[in-house]
């Protein structure tokens, strides 16, 4: 099989598997905007710094599910165009907030439910890997090998 067969066959599964994940989270944001809800309460809020030097903010919060007390950090699948700042004076610690947490796994739960842009980057690159497969397959389409012609001469 040609280097090009292989490349196309990539770039097909890898174009698919990428796909599908966001169609995952397209779908698990939608889910998210009618999943239960209760009280819970912001145990953890302060600026962290990544081994890049790049800081965020590093929020946790508890609630109780079912007799269990689960701890969450995720604060929303939606894109934050809020400061680390800002969302630090708005989740600080011992504040009561609404937990929005998936009914068939309560450690996915989150303080701000629904869609974002990140929710469908996923979805949108995939389509563009599999739009550069078949791209690269039409350009790269292999000839048939004809046969070889004898020249006759008269």
């Amino acid at each position: 099989m040609s280097q090009k067969k292989h490349l196309v066959i990539f770039l097909f599964i890898f174009g698919g598997i990428v796909t599908l994940a966001g169609l995952k989270l397209i779908n698990d944001a939608r889910e998210s905007l009618h999943w239960p809800n209760t009280e819970g309460v912001i145990t953890q809020s302060f600026m962290n710094w990544d081994k890049d030097r790049q800081h965020y903010a590093d929020i946790k919060y508890s609630f109780v599910v079912a007799g269990e007390t689960i701890t969450g950090f995720q604060i929303s699948t939606r894109e934050f165009n809020t400061s680390s700042e800002e969302l630090l004076k708005e989740y600080p610690v011992g504040k009561k907030v609404t937990v929005y947490y998936d009914p068939d796994d309560p450690y996915n739960c989150y303080l701000e439910p629904g869609y974002s842009w990140q929710s469908y980057q996923a979805f949108v690159l995939g389509v563009i890997i599999l739009l550069v497969a078949i791209g690269v397959a039409v350009f790269y389409k292999e000839k048939p090998k004809d046969k070889e012609h004898k020249v006759i001469k008269v």
